[in-house]
């Protein structure tokens, strides 16, 4: 075995354990806050809480308030949960090179979605750059820090598009039709 994917594995191994690490320090200090608390009867707010999660948290219903901001939050969401199968798929390449996932006839198709689905992540926070600087909308704070998000998620759009071109382009150049030769 060569040396650098051995030592690309063992970082890779030691960052996702620090990870792991620092996220069950932060599930442990989250239980022992909530145990701080008062007992609650839970058998009979179950459906009630349930039903209020879906609405609000899948259903997006505070934020369908605004129509026109409400579908950018949807698309932001639902586009980040879509994008976070592509990130798996990213690490599986890193773990084992030349696979991905999904496995078979399927994945030109979810490369497909992945890409129509960034393009609307994009268009969706160009749409929330446009409402915060340029409607200057009185709700939502406008300066360096919040376009650091916009700037920051189109960043991270952007390069997982390039990601996959240019991992086209490497695997697969001379299929790529305006080649020169």
């Amino acid at each position: 075995m060569e040396i650098l994917p051995l030592i690309n594995l063992i970082v890779f191994f030691a960052v996702v354990g620090y990870a792991v690490y620092l996220f069950a320090h932060l599930v442990y200090s989250r239980v022992t806050y909530i145990k701080l608390g008062r007992a609650a009867d839970l058998k009979e707010d179950a459906t009630r809480t349930l039903n209020a999660f879906w609405v609000n948290v899948f259903g997006q219903k505070k934020l369908m308030k605004d129509s026109k901001s409400g579908v950018m939050h949807i698309v932001l969401f639902y586009g980040f949960l879509l994008v976070q199968f592509g990130a798996i798929d990213l690490i599986w390449k890193g773990l084992k090179p030349g696979s991905h996932l999904p496995f078979g006839a399927a994945y030109p198709y979810f490369l497909l979605f992945q890409e129509v689905v960034v393009v609307a992540i994009l268009l969706a926070i160009f749409y929330a750059w446009y409402r915060r600087n340029v409607e200057k909308l009185k709700r939502l704070k406008r300066g360096w820090k919040a376009n650091l998000v916009v700037w920051l998620i189109s960043i991270l759009m952007i390069s997982t598009l390039l990601s996959e071109g240019l991992e086209i382009i490497w695997l697969h150049a001379d299929a790529i039709s305006f080649r020169s030769t």
